[in-house]
């Protein structure tokens, strides 16, 4: 599945991560203010964890159009230093890359 061309039905972005140290408390934070349920992923770790905010079952937000993102737990990124990971719709990109 390839990434949709942005549109009005799709959003420019297409996918975000935010950076945590403490992954209980940030979760908490995130599903009470929002009245939402997050999904751990199965392959966590105590080092490296991924909260999901809601999503589709059985697709690939990132390729879908449709904005979603985690919290991330991680030795490689770290709130406040490098704050949110943000990925653009940048469908098609080889059309546009001589410009």
């Amino acid at each position: 599945m390839m990434v949709q061309k942005l549109s009005a039905d799709t959003n420019a972005l297409t996918w975000f991560e935010i950076p945590v140290e403490d992954m209980q408390r940030a979760r908490k934070f995130y599903e009470t203010i929002l009245d939402i349920k997050m999904e751990t992923m199965s392959k966590d770790t105590p080092e490296e964890q991924t909260v999901f905010f809601q999503r589709k079952a059985d697709t690939i937000m990132a390729l879908s159009g449709i904005l979603s993102g985690a919290l991330v737990k991680s030795a490689q990124i770290k709130p406040g230093q490098d704050g949110p990971l943000i990925y653009l719709n940048a469908s098609p990109v080889y059309p546009n890359s001589d410009r």
